[in-house]
């Protein structure tokens, strides 16, 4: 006896949605150009903002 996967399709459909959202959240998280953002502010090569000790 074989079942046929068309009580499946419904929840299928319904899951595509969900799916479709990990992906993009995966993909946004894994992406190294994201993580490398410099922080706002500042960051690696960029100059400190001045403070006013030694005559900045």
């Amino acid at each position: 006896m074989q079942d046929t996967p068309d009580e499946a399709l419904e929840h299928i459909v319904r899951l595509r949605p969900l799916f479709v959202e990990t992906l993009t959240l995966l993909e946004r998280e894994a992406n190294p150009i994201v993580v490398r953002k410099p922080a706002a502010g500042g960051g690696f090569g960029r100059r400190a903002v001045p403070t006013g000790f030694g005559g900045d």
